[in-house]
Order: C-alpha cells, then structure tokens, then sequence
C-alpha cells in the first residue's frame, strides 16, 4: 500500500538530509519552499508502506510537523 505524506520544516539541512534518505524509496517526492509562509519548506512524496521506517527516520518529531504553526 501506498502512503503520501506531506510535512513542513524550517531546517534547510533537515529538508536536504530527508530528500537524501528518501529518494531511493519514493517515487515521488519533492521539497519546496512554501509560498504561504516565509522559511517554511514542504516536503511532500509517497512511499511504500513497507518502508514505514525509513520514512518515520527520515522525517523526525522534533524537526518537521504538518502544522506549521508548531514548527
């Protein structure tokens, strides 16, 4: 099964180091600067539900949030 995610960062590095470990296990995916608010990148792709944990490494609590707002 297929799983999209979409998550936001303000940490160019971070953003940078997930594009890294997820691009061999995403057939899409893609990190963007929001044009909603100013620092704020997207992340957004879809990956294989197998691979939960790449995804769950990747993309840490403590650096990216879908609420913007507690970023």
């Amino acid at each position: 099964m297929k799983i999209r995610f979409d998550t936001y960062t303000k940490d160019v590095s971070a953003a940078a180091s997930a594009l890294a470990s997820l691009y061999a296990y995403c057939p899409e995916i893609t990190v963007s600067k929001d044009s909603w608010r100013e620092g704020v990148l997207n992340v957004t792709g879809e990956i294989d539900s197998s691979n939960m944990s790449v995804l769950e490494k990747a993309l840490p609590d403590e650096t990216f949030n879908e609420d913007t707002d507690k970023l």
